[in-house]
């Protein structure tokens, strides 16, 4: 499913879909990012946050942690700044049910709002 909302673009998986985030589960996109020398890991609050600065992109994945009601989730972001103007796509695979997972990306449509708004120094 892709919904396009100003410009920003979100991708949600479905567990077994590869086309979510590009690695058929979660684990498995934890497992090459932990592996990859350019994706450096910070933890907070529970949550396994990877960025990787790539070609003019900042890519951010985001896991998260046991207790949330939508784990186990990989949200992949991608912010890029282009003559002013921030944009970022997002693609998530969730492995909760329907209502935690749809919680789940209402959460980062804020989150991405934020970072839009600090981006253009607002």
């Amino acid at each position: 499913m892709t919904l396009i909302i100003g410009l920003v673009v979100f991708k949600v998986g479905v567990a077994g879909d590869e086309s979510g985030i590009g690695y058929s589960n979660v684990q498995e996109a934890y497992d090459a990012l932990d592996s990859n020398p350019s994706a450096k890991l910070t933890e907070y609050e529970g949550w396994s946050i990877f960025n990787i600065k790539q070609d003019g992109k900042y890519i951010l994945w985001s896991f998260t942690p046991e207790h949330h009601s939508a784990h186990s989730s990989a949200i992949r972001r991608e912010v890029v700044s282009r003559a002013g103007e921030v944009n970022i796509s997002m693609s998530a695979l969730c492995h909760a049910d329907q209502d935690s997972c749809d919680q789940l990306i209402e959460e980062f449509k804020l989150i991405n709002e934020n970072i839009k708004k600090r981006m253009r120094g607002g």
